[in-house]
């Protein structure tokens, strides 16, 4: 199990647009957390960017996270090598989803972390485990409808533009739904707007997407 963990993590770790996205990520986060020395004037007024903002925009960047795990898992068909090693369907399975959910959460960390230095620890204002959860959520969002899609372009297309396109509508015609889309939940519950709707509908979420990614590596197989 062990060989076979090193052997999946240098198998993908040794392609190419692997390697780039993990350098562009670790560029952007930068970038991001240097957002917070910025001032910008609007009216007359002084406009900082938060740790919350900062870790917002993070967050939602594991979109982009899960669709490349996802395509890496389509083109590579590693969920197949660990099949043919542990000789089950629902263990193969699990461990493919564990691993990219385990390096998903891992980078998050990292990812906060340096905002929270370059903030200069500033926590009162943020909600940290609300973070690391919405970027799991990201991550299986752009995972899971990467796999439904068979196309890993065209599902990222769809998440970046639905809370540009879509949720504006959704926002007028029908104000109480746009705040059970994980796009705006992430924002206020990492924003310490914190209530117990709120709660079970991310846990809805959260479990949802798990098993919705499951059922789809799982569909895999019998391709």
């Amino acid at each position: 199990m062990k060989s076979q963990l090193h052997s999946l993590f240098y198998k993908k770790y040794s392609l190419l647009p692997v390697q780039v996205y993990l350098l562009f990520q670790l560029v952007f986060v930068i970038i991001i957390s240097l957002l917070r020395y910025l001032k910008f004037e609007v009216n007359g007024d002084s406009i900082t960017f938060s740790s919350s903002v900062l870790l917002t925009i993070i967050s939602f960047s594991f979109l982009g996270n899960g669709v490349l795990n996802a395509s890496v898992e389509l083109k590579t068909q590693s969920y197949k090598q660990v099949y043919l090693n542990n000789g089950s369907r629902v263990k193969a399975t699990l461990y493919i989803l564990l691993i990219d959910l385990l390096e998903c959460l891992t980078q998050s960390v990292l990812a906060g972390l340096i905002v929270m230095i370059f903030s200069q620890g500033t926590h009162s204002e943020v909600n940290f485990y609300y973070y690391l959860f919405g970027s799991v959520i990201y991550f299986l969002a752009g995972y899971s409808f990467s796999f439904l899609c068979g196309n890993s372009m065209i599902a990222l297309a769809i998440l970046l533009l639905f809370p540009i396109l879509v949720l504006p509508f959704i926002d007028r015609v029908i104000p109480i739904a746009s705040s059970v889309i994980i796009y705006d939940l992430v924002f206020q519950l990492i924003h310490t707007n914190y209530s117990i709707m709120r709660f079970i509908v991310f846990i809805i979420w959260l479990i949802g997407l798990f098993l919705t990614s499951y059922y789809l590596i799982r569909k895999e197989f019998l391709k």
